[in-house]
C-alpha cells in the first residue's frame, strides 16, 4: 500500500523558523485636538515574511468634537496602501469606532503602521489596538 502526504513535517511556510509577534499600542492613549499616536509599528525583516492573524483597533471620543474634526483609526502598509474607518464631526462624548481586519500576508521590508488621528478642533479621545501574528522564513 502506498501512501502519499507530505514529504516532511513542514507542511506549511509558517512553520519554517516561526517567531509570534504580538503588538499592543495605546491602551486608551490620549490623543488631543490635531494630533496622532501610533499604536503599533512593525517592519518585516529582510528574509523574511508576516502572517498577520488579526488587526485590531478602537477609539472612543472623551470630550465632543467640533462639527468638523474628524477622528481615525488607519492601519497603513507602506507602498501598498491604507485602510481605516472614521468618525464625523459633531459627535458626542462616547461615541466610538472600531476596525477589526482578518490576515494577510507581508513580505520583507514592508512597513506598517497601526494609528489614530483627531483633526484639529476642540474635540478630544482615546486610542487602543493591537494584531498579532506570525513571522516565518519565506
Amino acid at each position: 500500500m502506498k501512501s502519499y502526504g507530505p514529504s516532511s513535517t513542514r507542511t506549511f511556510p509558517q512553520d519554517r523558523n516561526p517567531t509570534e509577534i504580538l503588538l499592543i499600542g495605546g491602551l486608551f492613549a490620549g490623543l488631543p485636538p490635531g494630533g496622532a499616536v501610533t499604536l503599533a509599528s512593525y517592519t518585516v525583516p529582510a528574509g523574511r515574511r508576516f502572517w498577520a492573524r488579526a488587526v485590531d483597533a478602537y477609539a472612543i471620543v472623551t470630550i465632543a468634537l467640533a462639527a468638523a474634526q474628524l477622528l481615525t483609526i488607519e492601519l497603513v502598509i507602506a507602498g501598498v496602501g491604507a485602510c481605516g474607518r472614521k468618525l464625523l464631526g459633531g459627535s458626542a462624548v462616547g461615541s466610538s469606532i472600531s476596525m477589526t481586519l482578518g490576515e494577510f500576508h507581508l513580505g520583507a521590508g514592508r512597513v506598517v503602521l497601526l494609528r489614530a488621528v483627531l483633526g484639529a478642533g476642540v474635540g478630544t479621545a482615546e486610542a487602543m489596538g493591537c494584531w498579532n501574528g506570525v513571522e516565518y522564513d519565506p
